[in-house]
């Protein structure tokens, strides 16, 4: 079905009668859902699982299993969420899908999923639902808003969300996977009680006692000229060439991960 999502490529790989590799699907991800998550919102399942470990056999299409948005609750999914950009005229008090605050209640139809409201076309609702997500933005850009602070995910960043409230807003439109995958609350079925730690924070400098890491700058080469120079008597001990490591410089947009702490 034709739908106004971007075409996501999926390529599906298994074993043939003689346990040799081979491809099984190749070609956009047919379980698209335009408005699954809002007049805003749609997604495109990938792949799901019922259970865990998940069977490695069978030649049906997994990623045409019936939609749940927290996924099965022996399992998990894979999948691909799409939101349009928030238009420059928006006016929240003629948006339809708006919903106010609201106390935490379970949402209903859905699994595992609780519900404190504020959503509407260009945003979700704070929510947590009973699984551990890996969230990787694609394309675009979102925020996102948890109960201590707020952050601007780019494309190449990835949250790991471990069942904890958070909430989604796409101001400027985004592409971003995520697998959810099934897990449970230590505190019982409801798991309101997650999230009233105080937030962990590191710590400035190194604890007392720790001294910092060392490296070695020199290469193989340099090294070996270097042992062979000391057993002539000619330089100092090679091995202590070493400088104090310093922090790897990364991209501001690359890699980075953002964790949701319960």
């Amino acid at each position: 079905m034709a739908t106004s999502l971007t075409p996501i490529r999926r390529v599906v790989t298994g074993n043939d009668a003689r346990g040799r590799s081979k491809v099984v699907w190749d070609g956009p991800a047919p379980n698209a859902h335009e408005a699954s998550m809002g007049s805003g919102r749609g997604h495109t399942d990938l792949w799901v699982w019922l259970e865990s470990p998940a069977s490695l056999s069978g030649n049906y299409d997994d990623g045409k299993l019936e939609y749940a948005f927290s996924g099965p609750p022996e399992g998990g999914h894979f999948r691909v969420v799409e939101a349009r950009a928030r238009p420059a005229g928006y006016d929240p008090a003629k948006d339809k899908d708006a919903v106010p605050v609201h106390p935490p209640k379970p949402r209903p139809r859905s699994r595992g999923t609780w519900d404190r409201g504020g959503n509407n076309a260009y945003s979700s609702a704070m929510h947590k639902t009973e699984t551990v997500d890996y969230g990787i933005v694609l394309a675009g850009e979102r925020e996102l808003i948890l109960d201590d602070r707020k952050l601007v995910m780019k494309p190449g960043d990835v949250v790991i969300q471990v069942g904890a409230w958070h909430q989604w807003s796409m101001p400027k439109g985004a592409i971003m996977a995520f697998d959810m995958i099934a897990a449970r609350f230590v505190d019982g079925p409801h798991g309101l009680a997650q999230g009233k730690d105080k937030p962990m924070r590191a710590a400035p400098g190194l604890p007392a006692g720790v001294k910092p890491a060392r490296r070695r700058l020199e290469g193989v080469r340099q090294m070996q000229r270097l042992e062979h120079d000391f057993r002539r008597g000619a330089v100092g001990d090679p091995q202590a060439r070493a400088s104090v490591a310093r922090p790897r410089r990364v991209g501001p947009h690359v890699g980075r991960r953002a964790v949701a702490d319960q």
